[in-house]
């Protein structure tokens, strides 16, 4: 059990050390921030397609939802 705990403690810390850098809504503000929270046409005109691409892969990373690691896991019972 105290395995389960160790990897789950350390888990839970990547994850609010990750959401204190980078909280899940870091692309709004970024948009936010580019654009002076005026309205745009396109959010290519705004922000290149891998930022927020890089962002959320790091936070399945970090969250251990990455595609790749899920399909190795077994399937619950």
């Amino acid at each position: 059990m105290m395995d389960y705990m160790r990897a789950r403690l350390n888990a839970t810390n990547d994850l609010v050390l990750m959401n204190r850098a980078d909280p899940p809504d870091t692309i709004l503000r970024e948009m936010r921030w580019r654009t002076g929270d005026r309205p745009f046409a396109r959010i290519e005109d705004v922000i290149a397609r891998e930022e927020p691409v890089a962002l959320s892969e790091n936070y399945r990373r970090v969250t251990d939802f990455e595609r790749e690691r899920l399909a190795q896991r077994a399937a619950p019972i």
